[in-house]
């Protein structure tokens, strides 16, 4: 009579193991920003170590170093939302701008011409006429 074979032991799940650094958008450094979570003081510190911006954020025991950074990248683009708004007047005056096609080089020489001056539109941009002195 022989032993009976035992079963190997099923495989370990791996784990997956969320990052602790991420890109800055402010500097566009990659890995540089760092995530500290105080468990005791329930703070998640978040400091990029280029640039030196800062931030902290409330935080519970099932927070993880990625929510703190999604947190803070949800708060710079509401920030940066509230920025956008002044902009629709210059978008608005760039196509008025586009449907008039104002052309600049004719509008250039229309400025100049009225001011008198001697200098002219070259391909460069704008360029003082020779002095005949030198």
């Amino acid at each position: 009579m022989g032993k009976r074979r035992s079963r190997k032991a099923p495989p370990k799940k791996a784990t997956v193991k969320l990052p602790t650094s991420f890109d800055c958008p402010f500097c566009n450094h990659g890995g540089t920003v760092v995530v500290k979570l105080g468990k005791i003081a329930q703070v998640g510190h978040l400091e990029c170590r280029i640039c030196g911006v800062k931030s902290e954020t409330r935080i519970t025991h099932l927070t993880k170093e990625i929510d703190v950074y999604c947190e803070w990248m949800d708060s710079c683009a509401e920030a940066n939302k509230d920025d956008d708004e002044g902009f629709s007047d210059l978008e608005e005056d760039a196509e008025e701008l586009k449907r008039r096609k104002v052309d600049a080089p004719s509008a250039i020489a229309n400025f100049l011409e009225e001011a008198g001056s001697e200098a002219s539109y070259g391909y460069g941009g704008l360029v003082d006429s020779p002095d005949e002195d030198n």
